[in-house]
């Protein structure tokens, strides 16, 4: 019996948990991959037509996630930002007397 390790997600044969830089690593090897396909005289035949479609549906799965990942990012920050906001109306006296009876 296999059982799953971890919480790692799977979404069409991709994780989810991925970092950015290994998204960014397997976009340029797709790109690579596409221009060797399309530069190739096999690039024209119905298979490799279909290979290059197989790759650049790989890459746009790989850019959607880069995008969620950006996005996430952008609202953590966004609620980051309005948590370390403090507010105006508080106000301390604590310190502000000094004396002069020493």
């Amino acid at each position: 019996m296999v059982q799953a390790i971890g919480s790692a997600s799977v979404a069409n044969g991709f994780r989810t948990d991925v970092s950015a830089g290994v998204l960014e690593a397997q976009l340029n090897r797709f790109q690579v991959q596409l221009a060797d396909w399309c530069n190739c005289p096999s690039g024209k035949t119905p298979e490799g037509k279909a290979k290059i479609q197989q790759i650049q549906n790989k890459a746009d799965a790989v850019k959607a996630q880069l995008e969620r990942i950006a996005a996430t990012k952008a609202t953590q920050s966004s609620a980051s930002d309005q948590a370390n906001v403090a507010p105006s109306t508080r106000t301390t006296t604590t310190g502000t007397f000094l004396d002069t009876f020493a």
